[in-house]
């Protein structure tokens, strides 16, 4: 279910005229920590969706609200563990992220309240 939600909305996402991805903040990120898994962040009003793919091939669904250049996300569909972090967008190609909370199995989850640089590759 999770792997079809992500491919349904990675395909939405990519289907989207260049013209109509109007959004600052829209694109492709990658983290500085781990060159080669990148987000894809989209925007519409203040919503946003991020979705987040590895090198494990693995992937998970953020949703959350902006206000300003600060949103707040929190993990979609995933039954084991649900992220939550908060985005500091300071500027339209650099954005930390500060991972907040998680519930569940959150073994194999980022550390909690540390700062990690994303720089938008696209």
């Amino acid at each position: 279910m999770k792997k079809a939600l992500v491919t349904y909305l990675t395909i939405f996402l990519l289907l989207i005229p260049v013209t109509s991805i109007a959004g600052q903040y829209d694109g492709i990120w990658e983290m500085d920590l781990s060159p080669g898994d990148f987000s894809i962040a989209r925007q519409v009003g203040d919503t946003m969706v991020i979705i987040v793919f590895d090198l494990n091939d693995s992937s998970e669904v953020f949703i959350g609200t902006m206000n300003g250049n600060v949103g707040t996300f929190t993990e979609y569909g995933n039954g084991s563990q649900k992220l939550s972090f908060t985005a500091q967008f300071t500027s339209s190609t650099t954005c930390n992220v500060v991972f907040t909370a998680c519930s569940g199995d959150c073994i194999s989850s980022p550390p909690m309240n540390t700062p990690y640089l994303y720089n938008k590759i696209f």
